[in-house]
């Protein structure tokens, strides 16, 4: 959607110095970004807590 749109914010938990993070992990170039904002200390909605290992949960057949 950063292609399509005319402004672009990219919010970050932690803002590092350029060249500090692999170019293979990143998920939206720069070059689309317009705007960069620092994430406040809130409740993540959109993020699920894992209360179990992978292992212990069963597959219904």
């Amino acid at each position: 959607m950063a292609t399509a749109g005319l402004v672009t914010i990219a919010e970050a938990e932690v803002i590092v110095e350029p060249g500090a993070l692999d170019p293979n992990h990143i998920v939206t170039p720069g070059v689309y970004v317009q705007h960069l904002v620092q994430a406040s200390g809130r409740v993540k909605d959109i993020e699920q807590r894992t209360v179990r290992s992978q292992e212990s949960a069963t597959v219904p057949a």
